[in-house]
């Protein structure tokens, strides 16, 4: 299943990503997976690449920006770099606040798309298609608003 990670980080329950503000997401356990049997002198081998990354926030209300995706696992966010120095193009922007859902966080379906084939050692082999795994898991979603206050009077 996908291991999934945003920035801002989801590290602790009541932790949040925040509407209006680009949230990168990223597979953490982005690989291809491979599984070999044997059955008298046939040897076969199965092996799953991922190819994409997709998600779907629910419930949408009309907000097409909660379903999405890339072509890859999403780049990591490095904390120890300037923000200018770096990219993603896997992130989401929320437009609406996730208080009033159940739990007060949108059902997030996580999906890895993967290309399977096989292989034999007698020359047979071929795709068998592709497969979706998906996680599911809550995601707060929270508004926030600052209030600059300068202490004395304007003239």
């Amino acid at each position: 299943l996908p291991d999934v990670a945003f920035s801002p980080p989801l590290e602790d329950p009541d932790d949040f990503l925040l509407v209006q503000l680009d949230s990168w997401v990223w597979a953490t356990n982005w690989a291809e997976v491979s599984r070999t049997a044997s059955a008298g002198g046939v040897v076969a081998t199965v092996t799953a690449r991922p190819v994409r990354l997709t998600w779907d926030f629910t419930p949408r209300r009309s907000d097409p920006e909660t379903e999405g995706g890339c072509a890859g696992p999403g780049t990591p966010y490095d904390p120890s770099k300037r923000p200018e120095e770096q990219s993603t193009d896997c992130s989401i922007t929320f437009r609406h606040s996730s208080a009033g859902e159940p739990g007060d966080a949108y059902e997030g379906h996580i999906t890895v798309l993967y290309e399977v084939s096989w292989t034999s050692n007698v020359g047979a082999g071929g795709s068998l298609g592709t497969v979706p795994r998906t996680t599911v898991l809550p995601v707060r979603v929270g508004e926030q608003q600052a209030l600059n206050e300068s202490g004395g009077t304007n003239q």
